[in-house]
């Protein structure tokens, strides 16, 4: 293998793994309290999406920040909506209650009654430990996106328009190519 294809395959690598950092957004809040962006796929998005990523930011965290004046939707009152609402699992309970009154003694049924009652009290415990974590999660998250606030705004008023990157790129990969004579 000659150089000069070396150079082309490096090239066409430089080129995809530009464009992904280019193009994909961060799911998350990746600015912190301190207005620092956390980890390097994030900084090397600041580096080349400019006023894009930063108004993506703000969007998130601008959202994340409104969450406070609204009631989340919690583990346990999912869990006991989906059971409310399923019927095929209600008629399969009701089956099976039916068929255990028929064939366990009363001894057994009223034994099987109390499994199933210890049972819901620990689901209960569980969803209750669930939703604790879930709420200090979600304020956690409520604070920090407040925090970082005046920083992306600070960030956002004092960027690059997210134009100019792509054409910097393209003016340096034709520039290569040039001095290549490709």
């Amino acid at each position: 293998m000659d150089n000069m294809f070396k150079l082309k395959i490096a090239l066409v690598f430089l080129i995809l793994v530009t464009s992904y950092f280019y193009l994909s957004n961060p799911s998350s809040l990746v600015v912190n309290e301190n207005g620092k962006v956390k980890g390097v796929a994030n900084k090397v998005r600041v580096f080349l999406q400019c006023e894009k990523f930063w108004k993506q930011q703000y969007k998130v965290a601008y959202k994340m920040n409104e969450q406070k004046n609204s009631s989340p939707k919690l583990p346990s009152e999912m869990y006991w909506s989906a059971m409310v609402n399923n019927k095929e699992y209600q008629d399969l309970q009701r089956d099976f209650d039916n068929f255990k009154r028929g064939n366990l003694s009363p001894e057994q049924y009223r034994a099987e009654k109390l499994r199933e009652q210890a049972d819901r009290i620990e689901l209960i415990g569980d969803l209750r430990i669930m939703d604790e974590i879930y709420y200090e999660i979600r304020n956690q998250e409520i604070i920090e996106s407040g925090l970082a606030l005046p920083h992306i705004n600070e960030r956002l008023a004092n960027a690059t328009p997210w134009y100019i990157t792509p054409i910097i790129i393209l003016g340096l990969i034709i520039s290569l190519l040039i001095s290549f004579k490709f």
